[in-house]
């Protein structure tokens, strides 16, 4: 081999290798964070300090991290929250009804987390609700800005100037609020999510304290990630969401998700 012949040779792997070097100092393509802002809500979505954050947000995390991207998380107030993610200044919220992003949101074809609106007391009240109309004669505690399906948001906003029979939640962590408010009598009733309600139960000690009384909408209730559509990187990552879920069930992590939160799967 001639002297030319070597010299090209080298510069040939020298290049390479200068390329290759480069592009392990690269970030991965395209790895972005993504935020995610909603009220606590314990078990949809924890503390963010909290080593286990949330159903939702560790469906999330896991999902976007195969993609090289990460979340940023933090809670706000519900209704700032989805104003804020509807104009573009974050990407997602979480926990989410249809009826909580009729418009300006994207969302996966199929809920994250499956529930049902359910009406809780004081376990030493014999108080029993089949339907709306029983609620009437209760003083029934909501959180500010939730949707409850258009049946109960009716008969919330019907009756929300009358303090004998609304109390709303204003805070970030409105379900602390109204079990502290429904152990002191403050209210008799609160309507709530089961799925969130029943964890903190538990959580707060309080089994045996409060109890589900009933169900005054009999359909499920599926809650969802809701991405900004002001957005347009949003559309790719509820594709992303849409494509990975089934992958993550059956991989066994959706269940593992579940099982930290001790939360049953819907779906079997």
């Amino acid at each position: 081999m001639s002297q030319r012949s070597l010299f090209g040779t080298s510069l040939i792997a020298l290049s390479v290798g200068c390329l290759l070097c480069a592009a392990l100092l690269l970030p991965k393509a395209h790895a972005e964070v993504v935020s995610i802002r909603a009220d606590e809500w314990s078990p949809v979505n924890n503390d963010p300090r909290a080593v286990n954050r949330g159903i939702m947000i560790d469906i999330a995390t896991a999902i976007l991290a195969e993609s090289g991207h990460s979340v940023d998380y933090k809670v706000m107030k519900w209704d700032l929250a989805l104003a804020d993610v509807m104009a573009g200044k974050h990407d997602c919220v979480v926990g989410a009804l249809k009826s909580d992003v009729p418009t300006g949101f994207l969302t996966p074809k199929t809920p994250w987390v499956v529930s049902q609106q359910t009406v809780y007391a004081r376990s030493d009240r014999d108080y029993r609700v089949n339907s709306i109309n029983d609620l009437s004669a209760f003083k029934l505690g909501v959180s500010a800005g939730y949707s409850y399906g258009e049946e109960l948001d009716k008969y919330r906003d019907t009756n929300l100037n009358d303090p004998a029979r609304i109390y709303v939640a204003r805070s970030n962590r409105p379900v602390r609020d109204l079990m502290l408010r429904l152990n002191t009598a403050q209210i008799q009733l609160a309507l709530e999510t089961s799925v969130v309600m029943d964890y903190n139960i538990g959580s707060a000690n309080l089994v045996g304290r409060i109890k589900a009384i009933g169900t005054p909408i009999k359909n499920k209730e599926e809650l969802y990630i809701a991405c900004s559509a002001a957005k347009p990187s949003t559309k790719g990552y509820i594709a992303l969401f849409d494509e990975s879920l089934p992958k993550l069930r059956a991989s066994g992590e959706f269940g593992k998700i579940l099982a930290r939160y001790n939360v049953a799967d819907w779906t079997k």
